[in-house]
């Protein structure tokens, strides 16, 4: 088997936020979501100094031995690993993975998939191989579906993509256009998103009221249209309209909690043009629209200091 001799290929691939239509995408809803470039992933995949026989070893903040001796958490990763190595005709074997990541775990920015699609770059970069976006989705999708049994698709493809996407289950990813920069600011509530039990609860509420969970969902889905908009025209207020009503409907059903609330009331009461919880919820992180970069870096810290754990301001820039 041939091995380049002393390589190294590094990959990096950011975070992903959703803007709206999280919970009720997984209904097969549509939602929009954006890259976030500043937390990211990095993948090194470098040739073992003991030998080309030697067996693949990992190395990341959970874990540091041989691949085959993994710890379950890691099992997406690991069935990733052999199944891009497959692809690849090349065995599991002479070569050592180093995995590093800003991406906080479990607060709905796409740790996981932003940590297999740096994996699966750096795999076809290291045995100079061209990756297909069609190739880097299905390995990436495996991965997924290890850690989160049926995944929606839309970390992955917002991640991959690296634009505002418009995501439905099943359809053809749409990307969209943002015609004004949007200035943003995103809180990290320092607690893990329970994002299996937000998605259940919602799946009970449907059964035991599902004229009010349907009608949610079909609100949303309008605020989704609305938001598309927005983004096209260049439209704030519209966007803050939208993320207002969303945080709205996701409060009713049940997925948000006092510890966002607090955080998102702060927001408004300082002048946010709108502010929602981005991905699971109970836990994890909010999104906040503000006027432009000196408001969102203002905004940032009074959250900081009202108990948010991590701040970012954020400029989503605009596109053609």
């Amino acid at each position: 088997m041939h091995h380049p001799k002393n390589r190294q290929a590094t990959a990096n691939a950011p975070g992903k936020l959703i803007l709206i239509g999280e919970h009720s995408v997984v209904h097969g809803t549509p939602a929009i979501a954006i890259p976030f470039p500043l937390v990211q992933a990095m993948s090194t995949i470098q040739t073992s100094n003991v030998g080309t026989n030697e067996p693949v070893k990992i190395q990341c903040k959970f874990y540091v031995g041989p691949l085959k001796a993994a710890p379950p958490e890691l099992r997406g990763i690991e069935r990733c690993i052999y199944e891009t190595v497959n692809v690849l005709k090349k065995e599991p074997k002479g070569f050592d993975i180093v995995l590093e990541s800003t991406i906080p775990v479990g607060r709905g920015l796409g740790s996981s998939a932003a940590v297999a699609v740096a994996l699966v770059k750096s795999l076809f970069a290291y045995f100079d191989e061209k990756l297909s976006q069609e190739t880097l989705l299905k390995l990436v999708h495996l991965s997924e579906t290890y850690a989160h049994g049926k995944p929606s698709g839309i970390d992955m493809e917002a991640i991959v993509f690296e634009r505002p996407i418009w995501f439905q289950k099943g359809e053809t990813t749409e990307l969209l256009k943002v015609a004004v920069p949007i200035s943003l600011v995103i809180a990290d509530t320092g607690r893990v998103g329970d994002t299996f039990e937000a998605v259940q609860s919602i799946a009970n509420k449907k059964q035991t009221n599902p004229t009010i969970t349907r009608s949610s969902f079909e609100w949303i889905q309008t605020l989704v249209h609305k938001v598309k908009e927005a983004l096209e025209i260049g439209d704030n207020r519209l966007l803050g309209f939208a993320m207002n009503e969303a945080q709205k409907e996701l409060a009713m059903l049940g997925v948000s909690d006092e510890g966002l609330q607090s955080l998102i009331d702060t927001s408004l009461d300082r002048g946010a043009i709108g502010a929602k919880l981005t991905g699971g919820g109970r836990g994890g992180c909010i999104i906040v629209l503000t006027r432009d970069k000196e408001h969102a870096k203002q905004i940032a810290i009074t959250l900081k200091n009202n108990g948010a754990y991590e701040t970012w301001s954020y400029q989503l820039d605009q596109n053609v």
